[in-house]
């Protein structure tokens, strides 16, 4: 049996044969570290903390690891401080090589030497002051010179034959990309040229729209140079696909949100046994199958431009009647929420904007087949056709040379042009049952003084004439195809009474007009005493109402004839 002795046994003895790693210098510990532990790369955290509590599971006592740690921290501090001189030293040497190679480049290429030289040596040394020569001592070295240059030769070659065919390649990647780049360009400039042949404007912007620095092209597709004052100025950019090069219309406006396709809808309902009933509906979706015939009949891009200028346009329509709505209320015109409704009294006249989606759709029940159909057709028409009025008043009022300041104070506002879509269809809608209406008035009252039918027919077959349309200039000058709708209606009833003794004539003139708001009434009554040789005047007086109208002529023709 193998016996210990008990002096081999004791904690202060040590082989020593063993190296004791806490003495080893840094250069050898790192090595030894990286041969035990592999890389320090591969070295995980977890498995480190692991091991860290495993060596201090059980401490001997509290100050017993105090010293420990104490020691371990001078230690650490030291070998530290060791590394920051090692990695010190090791970059004075790799700056000292550093120049001396760049010392010996500036020889042969000064440029290249002089840029990776220290600021120092560039002061001491001049460049190309340092040179090398090969020596040969004898004919074996340079045979082997020979040799080794040959095969540098050949293993060059080598390299060369690889770039070239890398080079080649390229060149094929790079041709063929070019190619692909030639045809989405062909295709982009052959879509701008079909926008051009189809009339559209073409300008320079930027990515957001502006005209400065212009790096984009866009297209004008709203009606700010003919004349409309709308917030959306209508411009879009033309933008090329990646993917073969086609044009993408991006609108842009001021509110830069997507907004919804509408069109504007005009309805009528007339009063039956004292409740409104449906009777016409304009046919929006006849309208939009225009559009939809457009864009089949037109490229792609033209298509989508002129659908942008068609819902701008019905955009902006319903805008500015919702705006001259708001003026209107006096006049029975309310404002419900998307709706505008416009009460004539025997009928009402709604309009609101609808979704084109929902007019379009093949599931939607077919238009309605009412009496009033077309005239709802052709009230839209004529909404539509005073807004383009409208604007061509506009872009007049443009052209005016600006007036002296005599006639516009400083601080007076400009003169704007009134806005007229729902007044002229108001008034001379107001208007003619405001002369209906006195017709019948004075139809009664003439009855009521004759008390004879033929004499009552006679009289209003001979001398009564009504001429319309008093205020229309006559100037065969005047070209403008809408100035009837843009000017007040103003009309005139003529009517001679003989009295009943038959000693004069008395001459009646009723002036019928609108005021400058066209729904507005001011009625003129003229009378005349007609005598042989003389006319008096009797009576010259001016209404607001058609009740007054008629208690005037019944007291007067009472008193007269």
């Amino acid at each position: 049996m193998l016996d210990i002795g008990e002096a081999l046994l004791k904690d202060d003895d040590q082989d020593q044969y063993l190296i004791d790693n806490s003495k080893l210098p840094l250069s050898q510990l790192i090595p030894k570290i990286v041969a035990e532990r592999g890389r320090f790369e591969d070295l995980k955290e977890d498995e480190l903390i692991d091991e860290i509590l495993e060596n201090h599971q059980q401490p001997a006592n509290e100050t017993t690891v105090q010293e420990e740690d104490q020691e371990d921290s001078e230690s650490f501090i030291k070998q530290k401080m060791e590394v920051i001189t090692a990695v010190q030293t090791a970059l004075n040497e790799s700056s000292l090589l550093l120049d001396l190679v760049s010392l010996l480049i500036s020889c042969t290429r000064p440029a290249a030497g002089s840029t990776s030289m220290s600021p120092h040596l560039k002061q001491h040394a001049k460049l190309g002051s340092l040179n090398c020569d090969d020596i040969s001592s004898n004919g074996e070295v340079s045979r082997l010179a020979e040799e080794n240059k040959e095969k540098h030769s050949i293993v060059g070659l080598g390299w060369k034959s690889d770039a070239l065919d890398v080079a080649s390649k390229r060149l094929l990647s790079a041709s063929e990309r070019l190619n692909d780049e030639v045809l989405k360009e062909k295709m982009y400039w052959d879509n701008i040229l079909e926008t051009l042949e189809a009339n559209e404007v073409i300008l320079k912007l930027n990515s957001k729209g502006g005209l400065s620095n212009s790096k984009e092209i866009g297209v004008k597709y709203g009606f700010g140079d003919s004349g409309s004052t709308y917030f959306d100025r209508g411009i879009a950019l033309l933008k090329k696909g990646r993917s073969f090069g086609e044009i993408h219309f991006n609108r842009i406006n001021n509110l830069q949100v997507d907004r919804d396709e509408k069109v504007v809808k005009v309805s009528i309902l007339s009063k039956v046994d004292d409740e409104y009933t449906l009777t016409g509906e304009s046919n929006s979706r006849k309208y939009l199958d225009s559009l939809k015939n457009f864009q089949i009949n037109h490229t792609s891009i033209v298509g989508e431009i002129e659908r942008a200028r068609f819902f701008i346009f019905e955009e902006e329509f319903f805008h500015q009647l919702l705006k001259e709505a708001t003026e209107l209320i006096s006049y029975q015109v309310q404002v419900d929420g998307n709706k505008i409704v416009v009460d004539l009294g025997e009928e009402i006249i709604e309009i609101e904007s609808v979704l084109a989606e929902t007019q379009l759709d093949d599931n939607q029940v077919p238009h309605k087949e009412l009496s009033h159909n077309q005239r709802a057709d052709y009230i839209t028409i004529f909404l539509r056709l005073m807004l383009c009025a409208h604007f061509r008043s506009n872009l007049e009022n443009k052209r005016h040379n600006p007036t002296a300041l005599t006639v516009h104070p400083p601080g007076t506002p400009k003169q704007k042009v009134q806005l007229n879509l729902l007044r002229p269809l108001i008034g001379n809608y107001r208007h003619n049952k405001h002369l209906q209406l006195l017709k019948n008035i004075i139809e009664m009252l003439i009855r009521n003084i004759y008390l004879d039918d033929e004499k009552v027919s006679e009289i209003m077959g001979q001398h009564f004439k009504l001429t319309k349309h008093l205020a229309e200039p006559k100037s065969q000058q005047n070209q403008d195809p809408f100035i009837r709708c843009k000017t007040p209606p103003v009309s005139e009833f003529l009517l001679e009474l003989p009295s009943r003794s038959g000693e004069f004539t008395l001459k009646v003139i009723i002036t019928v007009s609108a005021t400058s708001s066209f729904c507005g009434l001011q009625v003129r009554l003229k009378m005349f005493k007609i005598l042989e040789k003389d006319s008096e005047m009797v009576l010259d007086v001016t209404f607001s109402d058609v009740r007054d109208v008629q208690d005037c002529l019944s007291w007067s023709w009472n008193r007269y004839l």
